[in-house]
């Protein structure tokens, strides 16, 4: 398998040099949508970037959700922004569920149910690619991911 070089980038790399990502082989980009019910603020600039410079790309979700129902509510406002600003498109890199902020445990409910309802309810709203985004120590330690369906990427 050949390697695929993607960055994951967000309001925090506003300005950002998008010549210079293609010069050093970068190969797609994940831009972060929002988290809560915030938008990101560089969201639109960042889909639009990547399109003008032909980059493919996909989104990620930080995620709050301590419960199934506010997994689904997450997902349910990720499908209303993508409808919004991606005219219902999937991104081509896929949709990701970023899993690993402590807020998620607050109420000692498996983690894996959260990230499993909420890609469950966008693959429900017919996005094609929907997987888990999360730092080593989460995967390895703290998201079970046993308890995840094989289809689901991570």
């Amino acid at each position: 398998m050949q390697n695929f070089q993607v960055v994951d980038i967000s309001a925090w790399q506003e300005k950002l040099n998008w010549q210079k990502l293609k010069a050093n082989n970068i190969q797609g980009v994940i831009i972060k949508i929002g988290e809560y019910t915030h938008l990101d603020e560089m969201f639109i600039s960042h889909v639009n970037n990547a399109v003008t410079y032909n980059l493919p790309y996909g989104i990620y979700y930080y995620a709050h959700a301590s419960t199934i129902d506010k997994a689904i509510a997450e997902a349910n406002w990720v499908d209303k922004q993508i409808k919004t600003y991606l005219n219902g498109q999937n991104p081509p890199l896929g949709i990701w569920y970023d899993a690993e902020d402590k807020s998620i445990l607050k109420n000692n409910i498996n983690v894996a149910y959260m990230i499993g309802n909420f890609i469950n309810q966008l693959n429900e709203l017919d996005y094609n690619y929907v997987g888990l985004y999360s730092s080593y120590n989460w995967l390895t330690n703290i998201i079970d991911l046993n308890l995840l369906a094989d289809y689901i990427p991570i």
